[in-house]
């Protein structure tokens, strides 16, 4: 053992050398000072620090029971020893109580320096006990503030640490989850995966995975996890260590950036089918509405009248698959609400459960709000799943349009779609977050079907609400604005003498021999070039005399900004009438693009369009 620092309480002067004498002998002494008054013992300890204190016990206006309470009181940890001539067990005993380390009679010195010892070793020990648990705290303190969950649990998954993180996290306190209130938190099926995770963990020392947990709010999350197995000195795992972490927007994030690349893949597909199917679909309605010109007899009206009808359908069909494949958005117009619930009627009957009865009532005189037609049947698909799902077994499904005069919040008149089903119906507190994305209460859903219906809805100037009754049926409320009406009136043909040339650029023959056929029907002079030099020569010999061009500029092999380009400089007069296989919008350069057209397109659109375009120029 070094030298120590002893600071030493004894008013006589012999019996403190004759101490001293004995601790040189031990060694254990290379510094001593003796003091015998309070100020100087005071004075001493207030100077510099001592390793000991020897005190007598009996001192002349001074006792070292007094001086041993000086000593606690500044929570000194210094080991204090009584060396004194005599000392009852009543005092001995009261000095023990009161922070003394040991005592020693004047008579046994010999006990002198093995209780030195013995003091010095305890408190060395005591202030490595008392390092190390501060330690203990400083981590835990570190541990609290980690992000993370951080949980200990020993073999039969008893909590023994759980840190604020966990607490943040899943929503029980230190306290409940070690009484073992956070094991509601695994679901059923995660238990089997947790019991292979602690198995890894104890034969391999580590297990990384994730976990669907269930917090105590009701939360659905998934939690990227990392076990580590915590060991006894003889290897024997004793308790598991697992970090875990929230991953469930980042797990949200990659699904819907696998869901985009797939959308993305189909709309490349859809893309290059839709060029085909335009080019099949575009004949026959242009081909049906010449027809129609010709065939007066009823067989053959209603005949032609079938097959405009499903033509018509099958470009409605490619359209709303580019618009969700692509995510596009066609431009909003007046649609009859009517018509389009009537026609989701076979394919809502397809999609309920046989034992959900439906009925649909739509208002005789029912105005037209502006709305794209496929996201209303999205938005009226999408509520109706919901409704099916609130009624597993049986129930009724009712969907009613009619006219609403303008209400709190409502901005002019509108038209309402009520959505009312009679099943299991929400609390408050679950409908007050259905419109929230990814937020489900089905086991397989994604939850955003219904933040789908909200995002429509509000992007026409809408608004939706709802009324749910648990176990009497919901109802939703969908609102959208009336616009004004546009004018359906065809425009008048113009003559041939005033119109100018027309030139109309297609690269399917049958298209642009019927369009060519419409228009000539009509006394338009019709330029029809069949390849890119023919168009070249076209426009360098006609050019200036072309009053409009109807050019698809969605063909696949053409640069729609270079010809609009060349059809401005080549043919100056010249308005372009833009025909697209898809709902995205063509390009536009200077005003050069005047109208827009759809394919496929009637001959009577057709005729509208140009009669327009030819109109403004006058």
């Amino acid at each position: 053992m070094a030298s120590l620092r002893i600071l030493h309480l004894e008013d006589n002067e012999l019996d403190g050398e004759v101490i001293r004498l004995s601790l040189e002998q031990a060694e254990l002494v290379s510094d001593i000072t003796r003091v015998d008054t309070r100020d100087a013992f005071l004075s001493q300890l207030h100077q510099k620090p001592f390793d000991l204190i020897v005190s007598d016990f009996s001192l002349p206006g001074f006792d070292g029971l007094s001086a041993l309470r000086l000593v606690r009181e500044q929570d000194l940890d210094t080991p204090f020893i009584f060396v004194s001539g005599t000392i009852g067990e009543e005092r001995a005993v009261a000095a023990l109580r009161n922070g003394a380390t040991d005592y020693v009679l004047k008579d046994r010195l010999s006990r002198l320096p093995e209780a030195i010892r013995r003091s010095v070793a305890e408190r060395e020990q005591r202030r490595a006990r008392q390092a190390a648990e501060e330690r203990i705290r400083e981590q835990a303190a570190l541990l609290d503030e980690a992000r993370e969950a951080i949980v200990v649990h020993d073999l039969d998954r008893n909590v023994t640490f759980w840190n604020r993180g966990a607490e943040r996290l899943y929503g029980w306190t230190a306290e409940q989850a070690k009484a073992g209130a956070a094991s509601a938190m695994l679901p059923p099926a995660a238990r089997a995966l947790v019991s292979e995770a602690m198995t890894a963990a104890c034969k391999g020392g580590a297990w990384d995975g994730t976990l669907d947990i269930d917090t105590r709010d009701g939360r659905h999350l998934v939690v990227e996890s990392h076990w580590t197995c915590l060991r006894q000195p003889n290897g024997v795992p004793r308790a598991i260590l697992t970090i875990s972490r929230d991953v469930t927007q980042e797990r949200q994030m990659e699904a819907q950036l696998l869901q985009k690349q797939r959308l993305e893949t189909i709309g490349m597909v859809a893309g290059g089918i839709a060029h085909d199917l335009n080019n099949v679909l575009a004949p026959l309605v242009l081909g049906i509405g010449s027809l129609r010109r010709k065939i007066t007899d009823d067989h053959g009206v209603r005949l032609l009248q079938t097959m405009d009808s499903t033509a018509q359908r099958g470009a409605e069909i490619l359209q709303q698959v580019l618009s969700f494949a692509r995510g596009t958005q066609r431009p909003a117009g007046p649609v009859d609400v009517g018509e389009v619930i009537r026609g989701m009627e076979r394919l809502l009957a397809a999609t309920l459960s046989g034992s959900i009865e439906l009925s649909i009532d739509i208002a005789p005189d029912l105005r037209r709000p502006r709305v794209d037609a496929a996201q209303l049947q999205q938005v009226l698909l999408n509520l109706c799943v919901n409704a099916r799902d609130a009624m597993p077994g049986s129930g009724r499904l009712s969907i009613r349009a009619e006219n609403a005069a303008p209400g709190a919040g409502d901005v002019g008149e509108h038209v309402v779609i009520r959505v009312t089903d009679s099943g299991t119906g929400m609390p408050e507190e679950i409908r007050r977050k259905i419109f929230e994305p990814f937020y489900t209460t089905k086991a397989t859903g994604t939850g955003i079907g219904l933040a789908t219906v909200l995002s429509i809805v509000k992007r026409h100037g809408g608004s939706i609400d709802v009324d749910s009754v648990v176990g009497q049926g919901t109802e939703f409320r969908v609102r959208f604005p009336v616009g004004d009406r546009p004018s359906t009136g065809s425009f008048p043909v113009v003559s041939a003498a005033g119109a100018g040339r027309l030139l109309v650029v297609v690269d399917e023959g049958s298209i642009r021999e019927i369009a060519r056929q419409t228009l000539e029907a009509c006394g338009y002079r019709v330029l029809c070039p069949s390849g890119a030099d023919e168009l070249a020569r076209v426009l360098d010999e006609r050019g200036a005399e072309i009053a409009a061009a109807v050019v698809n500029v969605s063909l696949p092999d053409l640069d729609a900004y270079a010809l609009i380009a060349d059809l401005a400089r080549r043919a100056p007069a010249a308005k372009v009438i833009a025909t697209t296989r898809t709902i995205e919008a063509p390009p536009k350069d200077g005003g050069v693009v005047a109208a827009t057209l759809s394919q496929p397109y009637s001959p009577q659109k057709l005729l509208d369009t140009v009669g327009r375009v030819l109109k403004a120029r006058e």
